[in-house]
């Protein structure tokens, strides 16, 4: 790469170099410090926010769909951002508009239901028998009625998701079906040295998960005690309050930490991914308690997919020589000296061969910025920033995937530096996805009016630095002078 190498691909080369070392080289996780606002989640985030996530997450069609969400309430636009090109909004609006009438009918269910529980309780508590009563579905027939209602609209909401998200979930169980199945051949070895009865109800659990996921992944329906079919949500549904259930708990959940230990993979993670929809499904069902949220669901939105952004990735070095001379100039500006540059090269080079084509194909930005760019060009971000009434109402984006690194640390610069919108509080909860090549900086109106990319480019090379040193990786000049003299 020349010497006097473009603003861009200096940074997306850093942003290149960031994700390999904290990938590869360092426990500690990369820019913990820096990024801990980020990826915390906010005290005051709101219920409409925690929606938008569930409903972002129930958007994308395959598993490597990304999709950025933002909503603006005084007119109820919904504002949506994929990375596929061939996302089309006619059918975009038409599942979204189903899945609003069935989360209206779950918000009137609550809302009912509700009203159902206290006036039983008040005419309980008048008539002085509140301490031998309980309200459930087995002393009063009425709450057995709504508690079947609300199975009947959680099974029509999951079977509406499905219809467009089974490929996610199938994706989700096929990626590690061997180490699925290598660890329920491990349960039933173990279930061997226990006692007759504990060994019966572990063989028990490990048939009916491995009978559970077959069945899904063979599009099966399966049948419980009564002879009730279950839907693919109920199904889900099942998995997962398996594992709130004592004997999970205490006789299955210690032996996947143990087979967990030898082989690295987790029964438990791996069945949380799988449920990973049916767990959206329920956040915004949850949501819907709110009468804020209620009022949200009885209006009419429109939809807008915003267009794609292309631009030309920079070319990464493609050669040791090449990197190797990058990281000397980085080392020459910043400072520094690294103490395992060859590691690091070898790194670099495996994470990102050389591509096949010698002219990189155009490619886009991650979701979230791009979304955020549009609504910035279009003067859709200022005034959800400011808007009219005076009421403060921060601009929120959802996101389908865990954003990366560096697109919450890109945030925090325009928070940080502009001191407007409360973008970084995104949910990552620490494991956040690392920066996948090429991520490049939106080329809009906030870039050519802030300066932007010279603001992240300055911070990513000066936090980058502080960090390279601060765990062995790299020396700073000046502390290696006065450690030799």
């Amino acid at each position: 790469m020349a010497a006097n190498a473009s603003d861009k691909a200096f940074i997306e080369i850093l942003v290149s170099i960031a994700a390999v070392i904290d990938k590869h080289m360092r426990s500690p996780t990369m820019l913990l410090d820096d990024l801990e606002t980020a990826s915390t989640p906010s005290p005051y985030m709101t219920t409409q926010q925690k929606l938008l996530d569930a409903v972002a997450n129930l958007l994308p069609r395959h598993p490597k769909e990304r999709i950025a969400l933002a909503v603006r309430t005084d007119k109820l636009q919904i504002f949506i951002t994929s990375s596929d090109d061939t996302c089309d909004q006619r059918e975009l609006n038409a599942y979204l508009s189903g899945l609003w009438v069935v989360l209206k009918h779950v918000a009137q269910f609550h809302c009912a239901f509700l009203f159902h529980l206290r006036d039983r309780q008040r005419r309980l508590k008048n008539a002085g028998d509140t301490e031998s009563k309980i309200v459930d579905e087995k002393s009063d027939e009425r709450t057995a009625q709504f508690a079947k209602e609300g199975r009947d609209l959680y099974a029509k909401l999951g079977e509406l998701v499905y219809t467009r998200c089974r490929g996610r979930l199938v994706h989700e169980i096929k990626r590690r079906w061997n180490n699925f199945q290598s660890c329920l051949s491990f349960l039933r070895t173990k279930a061997s040295d226990m006692g007759a009865e504990h060994r019966a109800t572990v063989l028990q659990i490990v048939d009916d998960l491995a009978k559970y996921l077959s069945a899904i992944l063979d599009g099966k329906a399966i049948q419980d005690a009564t002879g009730r079919t279950l839907s693919l949500y109920t199904t889900i549904a099942h998995i997962y309050l398996w594992q709130k259930k004592t004997d999970f708990k205490e006789l299955v959940v210690p032996l996947s930490a143990e087979y967990r230990n030898i082989s690295g993979f987790d029964l438990c993670v791996y069945l949380t991914r799988v449920g990973a929809i049916n767990a959206s499904l329920e956040a915004a069902c949850i949501s819907t308690r709110q009468s804020t949220i209620r009022n949200l669901f009885s209006r009419e939105f429109s939809i807008t997919v915003t267009p794609p952004r292309y631009q030309t990735p920079a070319s990464l070095p493609t050669t040791s020589a090449a990197w190797t001379a990058f990281l000397e100039r980085y080392a020459d500006r910043e400072d520094i000296r690294f103490l395992h540059p060859k590691e690091i090269v070898r790194l670099l080079l495996e994470a990102y061969p050389p591509a096949t084509s010698p002219v990189p194909a155009p490619a886009r930005c991650h979701s979230e910025l791009e979304l955020f760019a549009y609504l910035y060009d279009e003067g859709i971000a200022q005034g959800m920033v400011n808007p009219p009434s005076g009421e403060e109402e921060d601009l929120y984006i959802a996101t389908s995937h865990r954003p990366c690194f560096a697109c919450i640390w890109y945030f925090g610069v325009v928070r940080w530096d502009l001191f407007k919108y409360r973008l970084p509080e995104l949910d990552t909860r620490y494991d956040y996805n690392r920066s996948t090549f090429p991520w490049q900086i939106p080329e809009g109106k906030l870039e050519s009016e802030h300066y932007v990319k010279y603001l992240f480019k300055g911070d990513l090379a000066r936090r980058l630095s502080s960090r390279f040193t601060e765990y062995g990786i790299a020396v700073a000049r000046e502390r290696e002078i006065f450690q030799i003299r």
